[in-house]
């Protein structure tokens, strides 16, 4: 099975409070190493949906969305 372990690298003045990532719509987990934080995408032969919400330490919340992109080796 294919995966690909995706970077998030986030950035902010106040500091970052909380970062949730949902993948197809569900939470998935991340790791943090050295202020860089990191999810696997599994493999898909659908479109395929991420969103990262970021609340800073002065309560801001920030999301971006990635839509309709594909983790796979057999894409027709």
């Amino acid at each position: 099975e294919v995966s690909r372990k995706v970077a998030i690298e986030i950035r902010d003045l106040s500091g970052v409070k909380s970062i949730k990532a949902l993948l197809n719509g569900e939470e998935v987990s991340l790791t943090e190493e050295g202020g860089v934080y990191y999810l696997v995408i599994p493999e898909q032969s659908s479109k395929q949906s991420l969103i990262v919400e970021v609340t800073d330490n002065a309560g801001n919340v920030t999301s971006t969305e990635v839509k309709d992109f594909f983790v796979t080796t057999n894409l027709v």
